[in-house]
């Protein structure tokens, strides 16, 4: 494979972007899953309209204060039984070693730069940025390559919070569990 030199944050971010993606992709999974355990879409609704929540029954017998077995039927919405598949990235670890090919000096035309209220001059003169080579993570201790600049990155990702609407959702589930004698 031919070495290609990219920006030095494209070599960080296109790892990042693609944890990213990964974690949509689970997120469309899980939603799936919703939509076809959970509910009962009719056909001619909305796309954005679920339908009605599905519900399994089942019935038992209890006995009342007296000892006298009585039917009882439990309605409990399906979604509250089966384990929701919300997959996430827990922790993610990219590490590589980028080798530094070249600094290139960018045009401030091209930079976000900011200017003190009441002052024509920039607070950045001059931005550069690295151009770089993806590494092997042995390539930092080859003593035949020690001299090449290199900088090894280490990112951490961590997984986020429990959305807001799914706790939500979650609670209105077990609102909506029903036993009542038949």
């Amino acid at each position: 494979m031919a070495k290609v030199l990219l920006p030095l944050h494209e070599i960080i971010g296109i790892p990042i972007a693609d944890l990213v993606r990964a974690e949509m992709q689970a997120a469309q999974a899980s939603m799936e899953f919703i939509e076809n355990v959970g509910f009962q879409r009719d056909p001619k609704a909305d796309r954005d309209d679920l339908g009605e929540l599905r519900f399994v029954t089942f019935r038992y017998q209890y006995p009342d204060q007296s000892g006298k077995p009585v039917s009882h039927e439990v309605k409990v919405p399906l979604l509250s039984l089966m384990p929701l598949p919300l997959v996430q990235i827990a922790r993610g670890e990219i590490e590589l070693v980028a080798r530094i090919e070249d600094v290139k000096k960018l045009a401030l035309d091209s930079v976000v730069v900011a200017r003190p209220p009441g002052k024509s001059e920039t607070l950045v003169a001059e931005r550069h940025e690295f151009i770089a080579s993806v590494d092997g993570l042995t390539a930092m201790d080859d003593p035949k390559t020690k001299s090449a600049p290199r900088i090894r990155i280490k990112i951490e990702v961590k997984q986020s919070d429990l959305p807001a609407g799914f706790d939500s959702l979650l609670r209105k589930l077990d609102q909506n569990v029903v036993d009542k004698p038949k």
